[in-house]
């Protein structure tokens, strides 16, 4: 099932939306689903050039953005700029996966952040505006938040009832740092794709465009429904860039379609020590667990 969601700019409806923390409801033609827009514009205490660098990380630059918790629509139907309409599809996929495609035809080729339950990333626009990708849901109630430009954000959500049977761990970070989820199950190993062709390994699924400033990348794992023994380690390479320092990174566990996000701040070793590998275990010793019915 698919719902779009189109942004709403202009400074009488923001004061409405932020006051009474709604959102406005609009109808797609016969035989679509109903469907819910949102959006926030821009703060005058950002900088307006840019999204901030991290509209996620606690521990990063976003903080005081406003935190996408829910949706309450309202009866009204907030005007959106009609020069600049952008929508948000998102479509619930097989392996409670979310399809998301958007279209911001006045954000070309930009910098923006995905965020979903506490997993964040980043992407950029294509020359027309558009932007499709599909990654993990950790929730069943799939709300996602798409940071734009000036600290504009458009929301959506998609019902995901699937994810109820699965569980899922996300490490996520912040370049320049690099980091390498690593999986052995069952013995066979798994680690980070980026592929999402149908019929690709998803069992590791790094998210994130490091092709854009202030990357933020994130990797998910999806563990088997049965019991099976699990050794789930992340490995850092050490460099220049972060040696002798504490890394801001984040752990996201996802199970009957709950999550729940820590910090997990990653101390590097000293200087002297560029090109090898810390390699960070114990991160979530419950994933032995067999999932949930």
């Amino acid at each position: 099932m698919s719902f779009r969601w189109s942004l709403l700019r202009g400074a009488a409806a923001l004061g409405v939306a932020l006051a009474a923390g709604h959102l406005a409801q609009s109808v797609r033609p016969a035989g679509a689903v109903m469907a819910n827009l949102a959006a926030v514009s821009p703060r005058t205490d950002l900088p307006s050039e840019a999204v901030p660098k991290s509209a996620s990380l606690r521990t990063g630059q976003g903080v005081g953005l406003p935190q996408p918790t829910g949706i309450t629509p309202v009866a009204a139907e907030l005007p959106a700029r009609s020069e600049c309409p952008v929508t948000l599809d998102l479509t619930a996929l097989p392996g409670a996966l979310i399809g998301l495609s958007l279209n911001a035809p006045c954000n070309l080729g930009e910098r923006v952040v995905i965020r979903h339950a506490g997993l964040s990333f980043t992407a950029r626009t294509g020359a027309q505006g558009t932007l499709q990708l599909t990654f993990p849901a950790l929730q069943e109630a799939g709300l996602v938040a798409v940071y734009l430009e000036g600290s504009a954000i458009v929301l959506g959500e998609v019902a995901l009832p699937e994810v109820r049977a699965l569980r899922r761990f996300a490490f996520q970070w912040a370049a320049p740092a690099q980091f390498d989820l690593r999986v052995s199950e069952g013995g066979r190993l798994f680690v980070g794709t980026s592929s999402q062709a149908p019929g690709a390994d998803l069992k590791v699924l790094t998210l994130g465009s490091a092709e854009v400033s202030d990357p933020l990348l994130a990797q998910v794992y999806t563990f088997p429904a049965a019991d099976t023994a699990i050794d789930l380690t992340v490995e850092h390479r050490i460099t220049e860039d972060t040696c002798g320092q504490t890394l801001p990174a984040e752990i996201i566990t996802a199970a009957a379609g709950r999550a729940e996000t820590r910090d997990y701040p990653v101390a590097v070793p000293l200087c002297g020590t560029s090109g090898d590998i810390l390699v960070l275990k114990n991160l979530a010793p419950d994933l032995k667990l067999a999932a949930p019915d």
